[in-house]
């Protein structure tokens, strides 16, 4: 279930791939395994334990229900006291099997926070804090899908800051950095929220616009872009420029159109 939550792949897929995968915490299928098959071993524990102290209660009841006619109160409370004995042994013997599987539970809930973490490093860009391009593609795909079968309309935006390699060679790679977070920073800013903002290489920055048309996503274009333009990146008053494209998907488009 766990798998299922996060990855697309079968479990099988998972268990030969994505343990190489960096998006994957180390040892996490090994871990997940052995939580897995403790927990199976400790269930199948707890059936075969049920199923013992029902065949004794079921043996003292059967015994009660065929001498019910002889049988005096001594008897009868001889019954009653291993027929207790048996619940309460039962119920000790649960408590040991229950608060291994606690335990175990608390395991599941820790690695499933590592998942969550691995997931959202895995379609994060680090630096920039947008999307990366796996993450930027499946969600293209996803909107391909939408306007075939829903007709769902949206736009893409691609960007690329203008003489990049000269603010690296000029500034260093430190002031690179910088501006590419100003700009992520102006696109976070600038867009509405259900807006996909990407960064998809070096200075390729991308946008996705679900339910916008084309004119509407040059308008959107044309606000970035001046926003780009006029800001200061306090470098020895340094500005950059972006080029933008604009497109509007039609429904013979695949990712790579």
């Amino acid at each position: 279930g766990l798998f299922k939550e996060f990855f697309e792949e079968s479990y099988d897929e998972v268990i030969k791939e994505k343990e190489k995968a960096e998006s994957v915490p180390k040892g996490f299928v090994k871990k997940l395994n052995y939580i897995a098959k403790s927990i199976d071993k400790k269930l199948l524990e707890i059936i075969k334990s049920m199923d013992q102290y029902n065949n004794k209660l079921d043996a003292h009841s059967e015994n009660i229900s065929k001498n019910q006619k002889e049988i005096d109160s001594k008897n009868i409370i001889e019954s009653i006291e291993k027929i207790l004995k048996v619940v309460q042994n039962l119920k000790e013997e649960n408590k040991g099997l229950t608060d291994e599987l606690k335990k175990y539970h608390k395991d599941v809930l820790k690695l499933q926070q590592e998942l969550k973490i691995a997931k959202s490093e895995s379609e994060i860009d680090f630096l920039t804090g947008l999307v990366n391009r796996r993450r930027f593609e499946r969600a293209l795909l996803d909107l391909l899908n939408d306007l075939k079968t829903k007709k769902y309309p949206f736009s893409l935006i691609m960007l690329d800051i203008d003489d990049f390699k000269k603010v690296n060679d000029t500034y260093g790679h430190q002031a690179g950095d910088n501006v590419l977070q100003e700009i992520a920073l102006i696109l976070k800013t600038f867009l509405r929220a259900n807006t996909i903002p990407a960064r998809i290489g070096g200075e390729e920055l991308a946008i996705i616009l679900p339910g916008t048309k084309l004119e509407d996503a040059k308008k959107i274009a044309q606000r970035v872009r001046q926003a780009i333009e006029n800001r200061s990146f306090h470098i020895d008053n340094l500005r950059v420029t972006a080029s933008f494209g604009v497109t509007e998907a039609k429904e013979d488009d695949t990712i790579d159109s």
